[in-house]
């Protein structure tokens, strides 16, 4: 459970500060939260997998 409540407050916080930046920049809010949220989505992916991918390889999955 914490692990889900970290992901979204962490991807709630991403989305803030790219509204925020995108506004500052006088750039498209949207694009730029959709481009931050969905980069960090491919990395904790990643992160996850890779993570299982060292479980198993190491005998502790």
């Amino acid at each position: 459970m914490a692990i889900i409540v970290s992901i979204i407050w962490g991807l709630s916080l991403l989305g803030i500060v790219s509204f925020y930046l995108a506004k500052q920049q006088r750039a498209e809010p949207w694009k730029v939260i959709g481009e931050h949220l969905l980069i960090a989505l491919m990395v904790i992916g990643a992160t996850h997998y890779a993570g299982d991918w060292i479980g198993t390889a190491f005998g502790q999955g």
